[in-house]
């Protein structure tokens, strides 16, 4: 009963809400048939304010079993007392010809061969329907935005990261003793993701955030401190068209008003000092965008004097890449893999080291303004500069299909490492 009255914020519309005043519903739904029509949880709101995931479909793709009763009447003053006559009237005419059905009863959903099924409920969040994870009033939840244009490799990023830290547990000698994906996020990245590892087939681009087609979900983590600490991180990524564009960014990428952290990806494709030196084959895949513009439209989103407090990293995609042009393979050193035996002293100083290389490269390559945005915030604001490369190999042509000929993931820890290790972030800016 503690967690009535607990106020959380919607990971999803960003709502602030009272857990006890968020209805119940059953999520273990069929997906087919439309069982449950628009008759369940119709009086209920049909979306948010253009949040990520409060899609007019909500309430009617999730059946309510539960919602809080109606807040009581105020108290009325009783008229003057009325003889017995008129009393006896009333109360004949006030008795109901036949009892009426509870407006709160339970729905009990049936399969579509009319067998009654688990409902797995779990509360919605009051404004936009969805529902919430059945940890939120146990866990901290941390939203980590994923942002970069079209092409420069944010759902390749997205699957190495998982990859590492909750498969191969690449986090632990940070301190987190668990972390692992929520088993929605589970299938959603064993069908959205997998292929890339088990195929090495590029991953198709993110569709329109507007697509009929697509119902926006975030891969969620559940993630244990060793000091004891629990959260839940909230990672999103959506295609880099909306993300470019205010209105479409406004409405469906919400979550970077108010983001515990934001990983920036910047792909050397759209640098022209960087793409000039790689093959015809390599480059000219999409059309140029100006990635600063980007970068500072996402920061000036950010609310109030959150910009200057919340943890950035701009991370270079396509390390490999930006290796091959400028000739130096295994000079640069976010080129090396980091070791997992090394002590976290040595890596956070090697981390240190590539904040400054990739300044460099941005420097020389003339991409002032992504180095200005540093500037603006302040020498005090938590931002750390990274290389990456979540494939680690250029693609190849294959019967029409873009395939990697290996898979080797460099790096793509150490931009989440200084987001959620503020000791790091700082042994990285200590080597300015």
């Amino acid at each position: 009963m503690t967690l009535i009255r607990k106020r959380v914020s919607c990971p999803y519309c960003d709502a602030v809400v009272f857990l006890g005043d968020c209805p119940i519903v059953a999520t273990n739904r069929e997906d087919d048939a439309g069982q449950f029509g628009a008759q369940f949880g119709a009086d209920l709101p049909a979306g948010g304010d253009g949040g990520t995931a409060g899609t007019p479909g909500d309430w009617e793709r999730y059946p309510v079993l539960w919602r809080p009763a109606p807040p009581k009447p105020a108290a009325v003053v009783p008229p003057p007392p009325k003889n017995f006559l008129v009393r006896l009237m009333e109360t004949l005419a006030s008795i109901p010809e036949e009892e009426e059905p509870d407006e709160y009863e339970v729905v009990r959903p049936v399969s579509s061969f009319g067998f009654p099924w688990k409902e797995l409920p779990t509360r919605a969040c009051v404004r936009c329907g969805t529902p919430l994870p059945d940890e939120i009033g146990d866990r901290q939840i941390l939203k980590i935005g994923i942002v970069g244009t079209t092409g420069a490799g944010k759902s390749h990023f997205l699957a190495a990261l998982i990859k590492e830290a909750a498969h191969q547990q690449g986090l632990r000698k940070w301190g987190i003793a668990e972390f692992e994906l929520v088993e929605t996020s589970s299938e959603m990245y064993r069908e959205r993701y997998e292929s890339f590892w088990h195929d090495r087939r590029v991953l198709e681009p993110n569709l329109p955030a507007d697509a009929p087609e697509v119902v926006f979900r975030p891969l969620i983590v559940r993630a244990t401190y060793l000091r004891g600490t629990k959260v839940l991180l909230y990672f999103y990524d959506i295609d880099g068209e909306s993300l470019a564009n205010r209105g479409r960014r406004a409405r469906y990428a919400s979550y970077l008003r108010r983001p515990h952290g934001l990983i920036f990806l910047i792909d050397p494709m759209m640098i022209d000092a960087i793409r000039t030196h790689l093959a015809p084959g390599e480059s000219g895949y999409h059309r140029y965008i100006r990635q600063g513009d980007l970068v500072n439209a996402c920061v000036a989103d950010l609310e109030a004097d959150r910009a200057r407090r919340t943890p950035i990293a701009i991370a270079l995609s396509k390390s490999d890449l930006v290796a091959t042009a400028a000739g130096r393979q295994h000079s640069f050193t976010f080129s090396r893999p980091a070791t997992a035996s090394d002590p976290i002293d040595s890596v956070a100083a090697e981390m240190a080291h590539i904040h400054r290389e990739v300044r460099e490269v941005l420097g020389a390559a003339g991409e002032r303004d992504l180095l200005a945005v540093a500037d603006r915030l302040g020498p005090g604001a938590p931002l750390t500069f990274h290389a990456v490369a979540p494939i680690g190999y250029a693609p190849q042509h294959e019967d029409g299909v873009r395939v990697a000929p290996e898979i080797k993931p460099l790096r793509c820890l150490d931009p989440l490492i200084a987001l959620i290790s503020p000791w790091v972030r700082d042994q990285i800016r200590s080597g300015l």
